[in-house]
């Protein structure tokens, strides 16, 4: 497997909220059930997305098969140059069951942030600080989860792809 990175465009080209639409269009058809449930983190992803976590530290997309995909936000002026890589994905990634997402955020958000995330299916937080290869135990466990539904990330697959 190998990595697909796109950089999306957010401050000043667009808001976070619809920096997280873009996102949400490059991984899933618009209307369908994945595409929806993309939507019901909007609220997350464009606070991640406002406070600049995806610039550094790449949400993270691992698809149940094909490429990993990596996505981080540009602003200011590298919003306006020429890092910006929109361009659509040779598939919808997530048109599979078992897909994850893992979004960044500081280690001091993660109690804030993750009860807002809820116990949403395939998405999870991590400490943007961290490298993308900690230990399973590391793994911050998708709040309100129970321990056997908990998003279990391997960044060891990640880092080797």
């Amino acid at each position: 497997m190998s990595v697909v990175v796109r950089r999306v465009a957010a401050t000043p080209v667009r808001g976070a909220t619809a920096t997280w639409e873009r996102v949400c269009d490059l991984l899933a058809q618009a209307g369908t059930e994945e595409h929806q449930r993309l939507h019901s983190v909007r609220n997350v992803a464009a606070i991640i997305i406002a406070e600049q976590y995806s610039a550094d530290a790449p949400i993270i997309i691992l698809p149940p098969r094909g490429n990993r995909i990596r996505i981080y936000t540009l602003h200011d002026d590298a919003a306006l140059g020429e890092q910006v890589s929109e361009a659509a994905l040779a598939s919808w990634p997530l048109a599979a069951a078992g897909w994850q997402v893992s979004l960044p955020c500081a280690s001091g958000d993660l109690n804030v942030l993750g009860p807002a995330l809820g116990a949403r299916p395939g998405f999870a937080l991590r400490d943007a600080a961290q490298a993308l290869d900690p230990r399973p135990a590391d793994v911050p466990r998708t709040a309100g989860a129970p321990d056997q539904n908990a998003l279990r990330v391997d960044f060891e697959q990640v880092r080797r792809s």
